[in-house]
C-alpha cells in the first residue's frame, strides 16, 4: 500500500489501487491514521510521530493486523508531505 499524505493535515493527497483493494475505498480527502487505524490521529500516529522519515510498526484495527512502514518527506505540488509505503 501506498499513498502520498499533506505534511500538516495528514491528509491523503494520492494512493495506489492497493490502498481500496485492502480498505473497500481510496481514502482520498481522509486523513491517512483514520484510513488505517479508524481515529483521529495520536500518539501512535507513526507519520505524526516521525515527521521527518522513517520506519514504523502499528497495529491496525480496521484490518486486525500490525502493518510495518516507511515514510519518507517529498514535496508534493510544492508542499511538504510524506509518501508511506505499508506493507504487512
Amino acid at each position: 500500500m501506498l499513498f502520498i499524505a499533506d505534511g500538516e493535515t495528514l491528509e491523503i493527497l494520492y494512493c495506489n489501487k492497493a490502498i481500496e483493494q485492502y480498505f473497500g475505498k481510496t481514502g482520498l480527502g481522509m486523513c491517512c491514521f483514520e484510513q488505517v487505524c479508524g481515529g483521529d490521529p495520536d500518539e501512535r500516529c507513526p507519520v505524526k510521530q516521525l515527521r521527518k522519515a522513517g520506519s514504523f510498526e502499528i497495529f491496525s484495527p480496521i484490518l486486525n493486523k500490525t502493518i510495518t512502514g516507511q515514510a519518507t518527506e517529498v514535496k508534493w505540488k510544492g508542499k511538504k508531505a510524506f509518501l508511506v509505503n505499508c506493507y504487512s
